[in-house]
């Protein structure tokens, strides 16, 4: 974890926080071996709280980064290792988006990594 010592107030229910960023430490988590390592930046910027959870895990291919918040969708080389539907990131998206904040997922392709960006306006 990178944050400052103090962070601003989020104006969001605990439950719709734990719901977005527990999915997307638990995707770390599956996607990245032992060995591998995840960080999450948490960075005040302008009105928004920006958040940054990037690994070194599997990664996503350049042709399944465009689907990976439809529903159901599991990209065909996690799906055979990682139990789930795929409604995860999806609900990422819905919940993030209710508050009007705004996701999104790089990845420079299969066995280098992800990164996912979530921007919460701050009240």
């Amino acid at each position: 974890l990178d944050a400052p010592a103090e962070l601003p107030l989020l104006a969001a229910s605990l439950s719709h926080l734990h719901i977005v960023f527990r999915n997307l430490l638990q995707n770390a988590l599956h996607y990245t071996p032992e060995s591998g390592q995840i960080t999450w930046q948490i960075r005040r910027e302008g009105a928004e709280l920006h958040h940054r959870i990037s690994d070194t895990g599997q990664g996503v291919a350049p042709e399944d980064l465009p689907r990976l918040f439809d529903r159901f969708y599991r990209a065909e080389s996690h799906s055979r290792t990682v139990p789930g539907v795929g409604l995860g990131l999806p609900l990422v998206k819905m919940v993030v988006e209710l508050y009007r904040g705004r996701v999104t997922l790089h990845s420079p392709g299969l066995g280098e990594g992800t990164t996912v960006d979530v921007w919460w306006p701050l009240p």
